[in-house]
């Protein structure tokens, strides 16, 4: 793809988040405009992590629900409303969506939701699905799985491909969308599952790296929404499933990666999965693949759980949605 330089963009709020460009080589610098906005937590961000870390602070792993209810119901407080001209359509326990009146007829986007296949549900995420359908004017298709560890991660994923299999046939040019372990499944899905398929695969501050630990494990390892301990017991939950598949994202080929129409990455810079995903884009985004990586530097891990409230989180979305949508346009523009 070469260099992918947005140095005429320029934040409404630079002191919000940092939008650095990513070139062929993996590494993210700094774009001219955003020079003096780098180099910590956005503010905002900052104060919200100092309460959740005391209101969580009783919510462990070592729970009857493993923590889940009190980590929903901190999200929902963040998340904001539903757009009002959205309709749900809730399908099935698992299965929502989510489609308004200029909703085009022919583009879906399947999303899967982060939170380790541990945590968080379709009712965290509604807000989000519908400001989804709203800014892109598709139907989104919202798809939840089996929770861990109580399922197991190939009876889980199992039931969720077939999900997808079901909303992405006889739709043209389908897009898919994750973030964190749903970014990893979108891939998996995209590239391994259903090759050919998917016109796009989105990647939100995804689980990429399944053994190797980068850096930003130690630079962020507690305090930024995903703690490195929690990372290591959710990845051991799902290693399994994937070596058993012989999937591993750093050992796809340019062949395997080019069964999608394009793969876009968009990371966090406070998050310890910071590094897997610059990491993965040095390695993948060559002439041969259609790869782009958009790191926002100042955001944590989970940023769009809190666009109903946080600007840069907001900010951060709207730069997501607004490069789908010059994917749609391309795709119209190609036709």
């Amino acid at each position: 793809m070469g260099a992918l330089a947005f140095d005429e963009q320029r934040e409404a709020n630079p002191d919000s988040f940092a939008l650095l460009r990513c070139d062929s080589d993996g590494f993210t610098r700094l774009t001219t405009s955003s020079q003096q906005a780098t180099g910590s937590l956005d503010a905002s961000f900052r104060r919200l992590l100092a309460a959740r870390s005391l209101l969580l602070k009783g919510a462990t792993r070592s729970s009857d629900d493993f923590g889940r209810q009190a980590v929903s119901k901190w999200a929902r407080n963040y998340a904001g409303n539903q757009v009002c001209d959205i309709h749900e359509h809730i399908v099935s326990p698992t299965e929502r969506l989510y489609t308004g009146q200029h909703t085009q007829g022919t583009s879906t986007l399947i999303y899967l939701h982060g939170g380790g296949m541990v945590y968080y549900g379709l009712d965290d995420f509604a807000p989000l699905m519908s400001r989804f359908a709203s800014d892109l004017g598709v139907k989104v298709v919202a798809l939840d799985y089996s929770k861990l560890p109580e399922s197991t991660a190939e009876s889980s994923i199992t039931e969720l491909m077939d999900a997808i299999d079901k909303h992405s046939q006889g739709t043209r040019a389908p897009m898919i969308l994750g973030d964190s372990i749903g970014g990893l499944l979108a891939l998996y899905a995209a590239v391994a599952k259903f090759p050919n398929r998917f016109d796009y695969a989105g990647l939100i501050y995804p689980v990429l790296a399944l053994t190797e630990e980068h850096a930003s494990y130690n630079q962020f390892n507690k305090g930024f929404l995903l703690d490195a301990d929690s990372m290591r017991w959710f990845r051991s939950l799902v290693r399994p499933f994937f070596e058993a598949e012989n999937f591993e994202p750093f050992s796809l080929t340019p062949a395997l990666l080019n069964r999608v129409g394009h793969i876009a990455i968009y990371s966090a810079g406070q998050d310890i999965l910071r590094d897997e995903a610059a990491s993965f884009a040095r390695q993948t985004m060559t002439e041969e693949v259609k790869v782009s990586h958009h790191c926002f530097e100042q955001l944590p891990h989970d940023f769009c759980l809190y666009t109903g409230k946080i600007d840069a989180a907001r900010e951060a979305f709207e730069h997501i949605t607004n490069d789908i949508k010059q994917r749609l346009k391309e795709r119209h523009d190609a036709n």
